[in-house]
Order: structure tokens, then sequence, then C-alpha cells
């Protein structure tokens, strides 16, 4: 299963890129900052972050198929931006996972 949920955000990541234009690199989040979650918590803020992740994806679609420009490229930097967060705390919490030997969900 969390090779599925994994293979699940790194075709979100490609498509994302691909949309885009260019790479979303994931902001580092550091690991320890979950470390006071339990396994169940850290899994539904990880399912949290992949509807998060799904959304912003959904926005940046309609955002890159809209020909307008000015506004548009800054609503596209943030969504980026926003995507390059949730990326960095998703790795933060499969880490964190992996760390406590929770199972994945």
């Amino acid at each position: 299963m969390k090779y599925i949920n994994l293979f699940f955000l790194t075709s979100i990541v490609v498509i994302l890129t691909a949309c885009s234009g260019h790479k979303i690199t994931p902001k580092y989040v550091y690991p320890d900052r979950y470390d006071r979650y339990s396994c169940e918590q850290l899994n539904t803020e990880k399912d949290k972050l992949v509807f998060k992740l799904n959304k912003l994806s959904e926005a940046q679609k309609i955002e890159n198929s809209d020909n307008s420009a000015g506004a548009s490229r800054d609503y596209n930097y943030t969504i980026t931006n926003q995507i390059s967060e949730s990326h960095g705390e998703y790795n933060a919490i499969l880490k964190t996972l992996e760390k406590k030997k929770c199972k994945v969900n």
C-alpha cells in the first residue's frame, strides 16, 4: 500500500510538472515536526495532503488552460508554491511514518 501511495503522489508530481512546464521541487520540511503525531494522525495528515495535492493539480490544469496573462501567472506561481510545500510535508510525513514503523493506509 505504501508503494501505491508513493506511486500516486509521484504520478501527481509528474502530471503537475508536465502541466506547469517546469519541475516543481518539494520544499524541505523537517520530519521531526511530526514526531509527536500518532500513526493514526500521520495517516490522516497524509490523506489530507493527497486530497489537497489533487485539488491543486486541478486548479493548475485550469490555470494553464487559461490563455490570459498577468494575474493568471501570479496565481499559477501561488499554486506552484503550495504544491511544493505540500509535497515537502508529504515527504516528511512518509519519513516519520517509516521511522515510527507505522502502517501506511
